[in-house]
């Protein structure tokens, strides 16, 4: 099996290949990985925000500040009382 990366853009609910793909088959299926990038073709990435306890450090602290986000919907961050 061989695998490539190129670079594609979503628009109008379609991929629409920036780069040339001559290489394809016509009704060829393919398995498709989307890692998304910025404008300047730097893979996104993300982070837990700084204001959560540090898992390694507060693994149990870490953890509860996940499920209390889930439940009440907001960043710790934002809520008024300390958790």
């Amino acid at each position: 099996m061989i695998t490539c990366t190129i670079r594609a853009r979503f628009r109008n609910g379609v991929l629409e290949p920036i780069e040339d793909v001559d290489f394809l088959i016509e009704d060829q299926e393919l398995l498709i990985t989307l890692n998304p990038v910025d404008e300047h073709g730097d893979p996104l990435i993300w982070s837990v925000p700084a204001t959560l306890p540090d898992m390694h450090g507060d693994p149990d602290g870490f953890i509860k500040a996940i499920y209390l986000a889930r439940i009440d919907g907001t960043h710790p961050s934002r809520r008024p009382w300390p958790t």
